[in-house]
């Protein structure tokens, strides 16, 4: 059973990024998803950017998949993320494994202090602190956080 303390939980928090540097940055489509344990990237998913050893794949931890069968854990991407509605780059960790579409963890984004909502035609994530909110679209019956990554230019900082 995997623990999920301070130190395996997702990092998202503010960056120092200049915002007029557009080389390295991969569009991506995020499904928001309350069953995820972990937001999760597909390997072949922003393959610029480097995995690195994450303290879950470090511990061999698997996700269970729909049909019951699991995956490992294959390590983290550290990137610096953009987003529709929001002020300042972030700086999130994904973990990495061999999905079929990247996920994005709402309870996760709980943890982090991020309150979400769903309606009819359209969600979004609310920084509780902040109060800045990060639109996720519908589509069909997913709601999708668009955002665009690239590498981090440094290793792992404190969570706020």
């Amino acid at each position: 059973m995997f623990d999920y303390t301070d130190a395996t939980k997702a990092l998202l928090s503010s960056a120092d990024v200049r915002s007029d540097d557009n080389e390295g940055w991969f569009e991506v489509e995020l499904c928001a998803d309350t069953g995820a344990c972990d937001t999760v990237i597909p390997r072949k998913v922003c393959q610029g950017i480097a995995i690195t050893p994450s303290l879950q794949s470090m511990q061999c931890m698997e996700y269970e998949v729909a049909d019951g069968n699991t995956i490992p854990n294959l390590g983290e991407r550290r990137c610096v993320m953009w987003t529709d509605g929001a002020t300042d780059p972030r700086h999130i960790n994904l973990q990495v494994a061999d999905v079929h579409k990247a996920l994005l963890s709402m309870s996760r984004c709980a943890d982090m202090g991020f309150e979400s909502r769903f309606g009819r035609l359209a969600g979004a994530l609310i920084d509780e602190e902040s109060g800045e909110v990060i639109p996720l679209q519908r589509k069909g019956n997913l709601y999708v956080l668009k955002c665009w990554l690239r590498a981090a230019p440094f290793g792992r900082q404190e969570p706020r």
